[in-house]
C-alpha cells in the first residue's frame, strides 16, 4: 500500500533511515518489498534504461540485480504541487521471516584516509562496509559458486553498458539453529536475493547467503568526470565510487572474485596446503589438448619467440587467460623443465626484474611453496609480490607443473609491495625433434583496478615470459656443472607416488 507514507501506517513501515543522497526508505508489512523515494536524475536514469532493464531479465531471470517492479510519482495537491518519486523493488533481505546475523554493503573499493573501523555494535544491528569485512563466503557446491560468478560477470556487464556506477552487492548471511525449518515463504519467492547454502570456511557451520546489486541508478556524468578529478588529486582512486563506470565495473567484480568468494579445496593437506593430484594434472592436459580455433582466440600480439603461438580466453575473474605454444629447438625437454623450477637458477640467472627469490617450505618432493618479487619497468610487474605453490608431475615424455597462489605463514602481505594473485600457471614440456614443445598457461592478476590495461598487456608478459626462459635454458647445464649439480626433488623418479596419491592418503583428493 503507497496511499500513507507515514510512521504510523500500518502496511508501509520506515525503514530507520535515510540515505547519503537524501532518499528514504520503507518496507511493506509482510517485508517482501521496499520502497525507495527518488531523485529526478534517478527517474531519468530508470525511464532511460527501462527497455534494457526488462530485456536484461527477461535474458536472465535470475539476475543479481535488486527487482525493480514499480514507479510511482505521488504529487501533494496544494499551491506548490510538489511532486515524490517511489520506487517499489524486492527486499533483498527477508528479515521479516529470518534473522539476518551479518549484513555487507560491498562496493570493492579501499577506505578513505580517516575513515577507519571504528568500534561497532552486534554484526546482525548494522550494515558493514568493505574495510569492515573479515570473512569470506563459501558456497556448498560448485555449481552455486560457478552460477554467482558468471551471474554476477553478466550484470556488471550490463551495467557497464549502460554507464552505470556507484553501485554495491548487498550480502545477507542467515545462520540456521539446529531443528531450523527453512520458511518456503522465503525459499520459493523470487522477489527476495538470490539465495545459496553455504558454510562459514572456518567453523563450517552452515549458512544461507541473500545477495542482491542494489543502488543502480547512478550515472557517470559529467558532474561525476568533475567530482573524479577533483577528488583524485586526495585521495587513492582505489578508494573513490566516482571513477568511470568501465573502471567502477572492474574493480567491482575483481574485488567480489578474489576478496569475497572463497574457493574452497577438494583436496587439504595436514598443514592446510592444497596438494596438487593426478586430476589436476589431467585437467591441464585437457586444457593443453582443445582445438584451439573452438576454445581460444588467436591473440594480436606477435610473438617474440620463434615458432610461436599466442592465445586468449575470456575469464570471469577479470584478466584473460593466455597461452603460448612454442617450438624449442634444440634445448632438450629436462633443461627446459628444470631451469624453470630451479629456483636458484632463476634468482641467479634470470635476474631481470627479479628481486627477491626463495623456496619457503617442501611439502614433499613435489609441492613446494615459494616467494617472488619484482621491480619493473612496466607498471603491471612493478612492486608486485606472489606467494605460490610450485606442483609437478612426470608422466612418460609429458613434464608438467602447476603453479598457484597460496597463503604462508612466514610470507604476510606487507607495504613495500602490492601482493599479486597467480590463479594458474600451468606448463607442459615434451620432446619435439632435436628439442622440445612448449605449452604455457598463465592468468594472473596483479592487483590493480585497470584490468583493461591489464588485458591488454598479459599476453605480451606470457611472450616475454617464455621468451627469457628460452634464452636462460641452455645456460643451465653449465651452471649445475658448477653448483656440482644441485639436487632436483621435482625429478624424483618415484612417479608412482602419484597414481597411489588418488588414494588420499594425506587428504582428500578431486
Amino acid at each position: 500500500s503507497l496511499h500513507d507514507p507515514s510512521p504510523e501506517s500500518q502496511d508501509l513501515k520506515p525503514h530507520g533511515y535515510c540515505s547519503r543522497s537524501g532518499s528514504f526508505f520503507y518496507v511493506t508489512e509482510d517485508g517482501r518489498f521496499m520502497i525507495k523515494t527518488l531523485s529526478h536524475t534517478e527517474v531519468k536514469t530508470f525511464l532511460s534504461l527501462l527497455k534494457d532493464y526488462a530485456q536484461h531479465f527477461s535474458r536472465f531471470p535470475r539476475s543479481l540485480i535488486v527487482f525493480m517492479c514499480g514507479l510511482y510519482k505521488l504529487t501533494e495537491e496544494s499551491i506548490l504541487s510538489k511532486s515524490v518519486y517511489l520506487v517499489v523493488m524486492g527486499h533483498v533481505l527477508p528479515e521479516k521471516k529470518l534473522k539476518i546475523h551479518e549484513k555487507y554493503d560491498l562496493k570493492g573499493r579501499l577506505s578513505k584516509p580517516g575513515k577507519g573501523i571504528k568500534e561497532r555494535p552486534p554484526l546482525s544491528d548494522t550494515i558493514l562496509k568493505d574495510n569492515e569485512l573479515e570473512r569470506k563466503l563459501q558456497f556448498s557446491n560448485d555449481e552455486d559458486r560457478e552460477f554467482f560468478t558468471v551471474q554476477l560477470k553478466n550484470d556488471v556487464e550490463f551495467l557497464m553498458k549502460n554507464n552505470l556506477m556507484d553501485y554495491s552487492l548487498l550480502v545477507g548471511i542467515h545462520h540456521p539453529e539446529e531443528n531450523d525449518t527453512f520458511p518456503e515463504s522465503v525459499k520459493n519467492d523470487p522477489v527476495f536475493g538470490s539465495q545459496f547454502v553455504g558454510v562459514h570456511p572456518l567453523t563450517k557451520q552452515p549458512e544461507v547467503y541473500f545477495l542482491g546489486i542494489i543502488d543502480c541508478l547512478t550515472i557517470y556524468s559529467t558532474y561525476k568526470e568533475v567530482a573524479h578529478l577533483v577528488k583524485s588529486t586526495i585521495w587513492d582512486t582505489m578508494a573513490l565510487s566516482t571513477i568511470p563506470s568501465v573502471y567502477y565495473g572492474e574493480r567491482f567484480l575483481n574485488f567480489m572474485f578474489r576478496v569475497l568468494i572463497h574457493k574452497p579445496c577438494s583436496s587439504m593437506w595436514e598443514k592446510g596446503f592444497r596438494l596438487a593430484s593426478k586430476s589436476d594434472f589431467m585437467a591441464l592436459k585437457e586444457l593443453f589438448d582443445k582445438p584451439k580455433d573452438d576454445y581460444w582466440t588467436k591473440s594480436k600480439h606477435s610473438p617474440s619467440v620463434s615458432n610461436a603461438t599466442i592465445w586468449e580466453k575470456e575469464s570471469p575473474l577479470g584478466p584473460k587467460i593466455v597461452m603460448v605454444e612454442a617450438i624449442v629447438e634444440n634445448i632438450p625437454p629436462d633443461v627446459l623443465f628444470d631451469s624453470a623450477l630451479d629456483v636458484e637458477f632463476k634468482k641467479q640467472i634470470w635476474k631481470e626484474n627479479i628481486l627477491i627469490a626463495k623456496q619457503v617450505e617442501l611439502l614433499d618432493p613435489f609441492n613446494w611453496i615459494c616467494y617472488w618479487a619484482f621491480s619493473s619497468e612496466a607498471e603491471i610487474l612493478n612492486g608486485r609480490d606472489f606467494v605460490v605453490q610450485v606442483s609437478t608431475f612426470i608422466d612418460g615424455n609429458e613434464r608438467m607443473f602447476i603453479g598457484r597462489s597460496e597463503n604462508h605463514r612466514s610470507c604476510p602481505e606487507h607495504d613495500d609491495f602490492t601482493r599479486g594473485e597467480l590463479y594458474i600457471e600451468g606448463v607442459r614440456i615434451m620432446p619435439y625433434e632435436k628439442g622440445s614443445s612448449l605449452d604455457l598457461i598463465l592468468h594472473v592478476n596483479p592487483n590493480t583496478w585497470f584490468i583493461s590495461w591489464v588485458n591488454s598487456y598479459i599476453p605480451l608478459l606470457a611472450d616475454r615470459f617464455a621468451k627469457r626462459w628460452v634464452d636462460v635454458a641452455s645456460q643451465y647445464p653449465a651452471w649445475c656443472e658448477q653448483k656440482s649439480n644441485p639436487e632436483k626433488s621435482w625429478r624424483n623418479s618415484d612417479q608412482d607416488y602419484w597414481w597411489e596419491k588418488e588414494g588420499c592418503n594425506k587428504g582428500e583428493c578431486n
